[in-house]
Formats: C-alpha cells, structure tokens, sequence
C-alpha cells in the first residue's frame, strides 16, 4: 500500500497532479515541491487516500481540503 495526495491547482493554470510515498509504511515523512502561481484569489484542492501499488484502486479516500497560494 502506498499513500497518495492528489492534488488540482485553482490558478488559472489547470494543472492536476500527484504525490506518492512510493517506499512503504514505517518510514521518513515525503515532501513533495510544487511551484504554483500565487494570488489573493489562487487555492490547490487536496485529496488523500491508500492504493496497492501504482494502478491499484484508491481506498479509504479522504474529503477534499483546499491551501490558499497568497504572496508571502
């Protein structure tokens, strides 16, 4: 199982993507670094969830949370 956050950016670019912790449980946290366009009005949409390996079927999928891109 692998854990899996996917991502969809709401900048006007529509870029979509994710971000998987490919080496198993019981390990380090993964950072995943993504440049996305900042402004007042910008947000990502986050969901989680588990899948067996990387064509597996997502489980135990988690609502959608959003993160604000705001200029420093």
């Amino acid at each position: 199982m692998r854990a899996v956050v996917k991502w969809q950016a709401k900048d006007g670019s529509g870029r979509v993507g994710q971000c998987a912790d490919t080496d198993g449980a019981f390990n380090g946290a993964k950072v995943c670094n993504y440049d996305f366009i900042e402004g007042r009005n910008n947000y990502v949409l986050f969901s989680g969830f588990v899948q067996d390996g990387p064509r597996g079927e997502p489980q135990f999928i988690s609502f959608t949370y959003n993160g604000y891109i705001t200029p420093r």
